[in-house]
């Protein structure tokens, strides 16, 4: 059982901390709200909206690094779910709007947060709506502001995906005008299971929960390849080519997160998530003399391969970068290494 699983049987208790950091909240949005209000009186839009969403997610404990490069108009992002962090993360570093289900407009101060946002609400069950909330997506769309869709529907386990729902995705087919559909990976690493909102637990205590963490809550945003042109042409080839992307990129993760849960235990790890595209990954490169802690990632580089930004490879020295108890650090960009050495105390074998 999941620690969200478990923890919803032992209701989240209220600590100082939970306490100390919902103040912080509601301070800031008092702070906020006036510039807020006063760029909305004038017609102009507000900046206040996507620091309101960065400084609660940093209250919150998110520490969020980024990969790949972020699409920044005409663009849906399409994302796997795991928390109401998602939300603050992607609003903030991203500044997209979101498709949410209609249960969020009527609940008392998110909603009113929500529609600041300009939330799309959605009506899943109510068929005579779908024409119209259709066109509300397809209007917030040809605004150019980046918008975020969950096509999983629901909060998954973040490890994992859940299936794609394609009528979520029926409102932009066929796809309007310079409109790019972007996939993007939220990994929440080794913590993601702890993350997550799953049922039985409710949304209040996962709220809670994840406010009372002593731990900051390490979160790697990756902006994957947007979608070739011919996958937008139906609904389904959509859903089922975002998917593929996005399960892609937590089969890249996998190795990195089962050895830092200990499911892998071997002092050399092949992580696919350093490896320029030309490279290879070996068994037997030269280990270089380090503790016995010391987890080792072996990379050769082919002649002429290139990094994951498709610059030129120079072999460089091994890169070694600790690990502390916060969770794994973003290695994407370290593929121009020999080998890369992640210094974990009592991780190796």
């Amino acid at each position: 059982m999941s620690p969200s699983i478990a923890s919803a049987t032992d209701r989240a208790r209220i600590t100082w901390r939970s306490v100390f950091r919902l103040a912080l909240m509601v301070l800031t949005l008092l702070f906020l709200i006036v510039p807020h209000l006063f760029y909305r009186a004038i017609g102009r839009p507000s900046p206040m909206v996507m620091a309101f969403l960065n400084a609660v997610g940093w209250i919150a404990g998110l520490r969020i690094t980024t990969t790949g490069t972020r699409l920044r108009r005409d663009v849906l992002f399409v994302s796997n779910h795991v928390s109401w962090l998602d939300i603050l993360a992607l609003g903030g570093a991203a500044r997209s709007a979101f498709v949410s289900k209609a249960e969020v407009g009527t609940t008392p101060l998110v909603g009113w947060l929500a529609d600041q946002n300009h939330t799309i609400y959605v009506q899943r069950e109510a068929k005579r709506e779908i024409h119209n909330q259709t066109n509300d997506l397809r209007n917030a769309l040809a605004r150019g502001r980046p918008v975020t869709l969950f096509p999983e529907g629901t909060t998954g386990p973040g490890d994992g995906l859940l299936p794609f729902r394609p009528s979520l995705l029926q409102a932009v087919i066929p796809t309007p005008p310079r409109l790019q559909v972007q996939p993007v990976f939220l990994d929440y690493g080794v913590d993601a299971p702890d993350i997550a909102w799953l049922d039985p637990e409710s949304g209040l205590d996962n709220f809670k929960r994840l406010l009372a963490r002593k731990r900051p809550i390490t979160l790697t945003i990756h902006y994957l390849d947007p979608l070739p042109n011919d996958a937008e042409a139906d609904r389904k080839l959509l859903a089922e080519a975002a998917r593929a992307a996005i399960a892609g990129a937590i089969t890249l993760a996998a190795p990195l997160i089962a050895g830092l849960r200990g499911e892998l235990t071997d002092e050399r790890l092949a992580i696919p998530g350093t490896v320029p595209t030309r490279a290879t990954l070996t068994a037997d490169a030269p280990a270089p003399d380090y503790e016995e802690d010391t987890v080792v990632c072996p990379v050769r580089l082919e002649p002429g391969g290139v990094d994951t930004h498709g610059s030129p490879v120079v072999a460089s020295p091994v890169l070694a970068h600790p690990l502390t108890s916060d969770g794994p650090a973003n290695l994407h960009g370290w593929a121009n290494a020999d080998a890369v050495a992640l210094i974990a105390p009592g991780f190796g074998a």
